[in-house]
C-alpha cells in the first residue's frame, strides 16, 4: 500500500488502516494525506477490517464466522 502511494499511481479512493497499526502508520497518514486519499480508522480489533473485507465466512443468520485478521 504504501508502495503504490509513494509513487504516485494512486487509482483508489480509501485506505484502511488497524488503529493498534503503530510501525508504518505516520507514513500511511502522511502519504492518504499528500495524494488526498481518504483515511478510515478501524478500532483495535483487527477481525473487523477482515470482516468488511469480506475476508470471513457467512453463517445461515448472517453472522460472520472464520473471519481473517
Amino acid at each position: 500500500m504504501c508502495h503504490l502511494i509513494g509513487t504516485g499511481q494512486t487509482s483508489g479512493h480509501l485506505c484502511v488502516l488497524v488503529e493498534r497499526c503503530t510501525e508504518a502508520a505516520y507514513l500511511i497518514k502522511a502519504l492518504c494525506l499528500k495524494h488526498k486519499l481518504n483515511l478510515i480508522r478501524v478500532g483495535a480489533n483487527p477481525k473487523v477490517l477482515g470482516a468488511w473485507a469480506g475476508l470471513c465466512k457467512i453463517d445461515k443468520v448472517g453472522s460472520p464466522r472464520k473471519v481473517v485478521k
